[in-house]
């Protein structure tokens, strides 16, 4: 399902999800990636992307509890944002074959991306369906064509979501240009933005698939314990 956003959009939620809420009343871990798709990702890079979901895809389904638990959502941005993937549990999440073309909107696809997981968590709520926090995955590799004002908004909107601990935001910049641009998006004190390796998809979507499993099995409201970047991190000398 690819399609531009528009205002009028249901937020990404599946055609399977009366069915699955109805039969599966697990407590769901939803993760959102919310990746770069711009010119820059041309070739190489944007390969390498769709073959590191796809094998996430296989390791999540291979954890018989966190298929039942952890759902999956895909948004892209580059000069629109569009929703690639509704929110849809592991076990019939199908990888859209990603493209790169186009600028970098980068503040528009947060905006979205938020959005739609708070869309998630009243559809969960409605359902009476307990949740884990939501993880967004802000992946990019240059920096944001978005005007200063968008880039501002979406700023301060990530950074209220994060303090009010209603998401959980791991932000990846590929390559220097991609941690420079996700500076920018950070107020003083927060975290720095992690720096993945140029070639590294693989290595990332091994680490997140072991944290959504480890997420899946924790408690709605505890706090979850990650594994070690180092494997897919650019490691300063």
């Amino acid at each position: 399902m690819v399609s531009e956003i528009h205002p009028q959009d249901d937020l990404g939620r599946s055609p399977m999800d009366d069915i699955d809420f109805a039969e599966n009343k697990e407590q769901r871990c939803p993760v959102l990636l919310l990746c770069d798709t711009s010119g820059s990702m041309f070739g190489g890079p944007i390969q390498l992307l769709n073959s590191a979901i796809r094998q996430f895809r296989e390791e999540v389904n291979e954890d018989a509890i966190a298929s039942l638990r952890v759902e999956m959502a895909i948004v892209s941005f580059d000069s629109t944002v569009t929703t690639r993937q509704p929110f849809v549990r592991m076990e019939y999440f199908d990888p859209p074959m990603l493209e790169a073309n186009g600028a970098t909107d980068m503040a528009r696809g947060i905006q979205y991306a938020i959005d739609m997981l708070e869309s998630r968590k009243k559809s969960y709520q409605e359902e009476g369906i307990p949740y884990f926090r939501p993880i967004l995955v802000l992946m990019t590799d240059g920096l944001s064509t978005s005007t200063q004002e968008e880039s501002l908004k979406a700023r301060d909107l990530l950074a209220q979501h994060e303090n009010d601990r209603r998401l959980i935001c791991f932000k990846v910049g590929v390559g220097r240009e991609g941690v420079e641009a996700l500076r920018n998006l950070l107020e003083p004190g927060q975290y720095p933005p992690l720096e993945m390796d140029k070639t590294k998809y693989s290595e990332f979507f091994k680490w997140l698939s072991a944290s959504v499993q480890t997420a899946s099995r924790s408690r709605p409201d505890s706090t979850i314990q990650l594994p070690p970047t180092d494997p897919w991190r650019v490691i300063e000398p």
